[in-house]
């Protein structure tokens, strides 16, 4: 179930950023200006709490898609990164259970 969220999520930031949604998602992805980062990546927000901020969709979102590689973000067609993500297991588990 886990892996399947967060495969909708990349696949909405996949299209958010080819233009494919509204434009107020844009407002929630915003890639990085820095120079020394990714072209492809995008800015993380940070946050002090968990409840409000770690598990939002502007912090968990960003953290998502840096984190795949790079061939998978510079894809630009919509069937082509659907294929890819429902091959993706996931990544490893950052939840508060698994830490321990």
């Amino acid at each position: 179930m886990e892996v399947k969220r967060l495969r909708t999520l990349i696949l909405e930031i996949f299209k958010t950023l080819n233009d494919l949604n509204p434009s107020y998602m844009k407002e929630i992805f915003l890639k990085t200006t820095n120079l020394t980062h990714r072209e492809n990546n995008l800015l993380v927000h940070h946050r002090n709490t968990t409840k409000y901020g770690d598990k939002s969709l502007r912090v968990l979102g960003p953290r998502i898609w840096n984190a795949l590689p790079e061939p998978v973000k510079s894809e630009t067609d919509l069937k082509s990164i659907q294929r890819i993500i429902q091959q993706w297991c996931g990544l490893n588990c950052q939840c508060s259970l698994c830490k321990f």
